[in-house]
């Protein structure tokens, strides 16, 4: 996509422009805080789900899980 992207998810987050939950397209970044100071980010892939890297790999994951339905913070479109 010819996109840099920074590569922390503390500045990831101010990049491009931020989305609703509720319109969510596919290659949009998803960030969630998963502890007071831990966030996560991955990418919203469709049909409710994102891709990311997780203990146990790159995986794709629903956002209503519970874990990631809580902790849901923002989302990014950083690419058109």
């Amino acid at each position: 996509f010819n996109h840099v992207l920074s590569r922390s998810t503390a500045t990831q987050v101010h990049e491009g422009i931020e989305v609703k939950k509720s319109d969510l397209q596919p290659g949009d970044l998803v960030f969630f805080k998963t502890s007071k100071i831990d966030r996560h980010v991955g990418v919203y892939t469709g049909n409710g789900e994102f891709l990311h890297a997780s203990i146990k790999g790159i995986t794709y994951t629903k956002l209503d899980k519970q874990f990631y339905k809580d902790t849901y913070w923002t989302a990014r479109r950083v690419i058109n």
